[in-house]
């Protein structure tokens, strides 16, 4: 398919996308996608997920985003690694994550397109609305545990 998509719009780059990378399972799948010959750039997905294997996933974002771009790079690709999308999910992805709408300070940010129009409704609040440009933190650093940003989102 990278072949055909290159042999069609030969001036555009071209990548294919996995899914959450939650699991030690999916690793070797990682590697092999981002070593795949015609695949312009590598990209990942990662999310706050507690029914994630994986225990980087339960939380802060920002070191489970930049963990996820760090695998990528230990597999030696030679092209850009991107965070293609993150932020929090209820358990095992079993829905958007509820504290969206509490999040006021931007601690939990998601990078992809919401799926539905209420989400959509509650991203504008909450992102920039930019299709080119991956945010994993904005505004001051400051340090959190992944339960003092949970009990702050509860709290407000």
């Amino acid at each position: 398919m990278l072949a055909e998509l290159h042999r069609r719009f030969p001036r555009h780059l071209a990548m294919q996308s996995l899914g959450s990378f939650d699991a030690a399972g999916v690793r070797d799948l990682y590697r092999r996608h981002s070593l795949l010959p015609g695949n312009d750039l590598s990209q990942v997905h990662r999310y706050l997920d507690l029914g994630a294997s994986l225990e980087i996933c339960h939380g802060p974002v920002e070191e489970l985003a930049a963990d996820a771009v760090r695998e990528l790079l230990g597999f030696g690709p030679q092209k850009p690694v991107i965070l293609a999308e993150g932020g929090a999910v209820e358990p095992r992805h079993s829905g958007p994550c509820k504290l969206y709408a509490t999040d006021k300070e931007g601690i939990i940010l998601h990078a992809d397109q919401p799926s539905s129009t209420a989400e959509a409704r509650s991203a504008q609040r909450l992102r920039p609305q930019t299709e080119s440009v991956y945010v994993v933190c904005a505004g001051p650093l400051r340090e959190f545990s992944a339960d003092d940003r949970l009990e702050h989102l509860r709290t407000g």
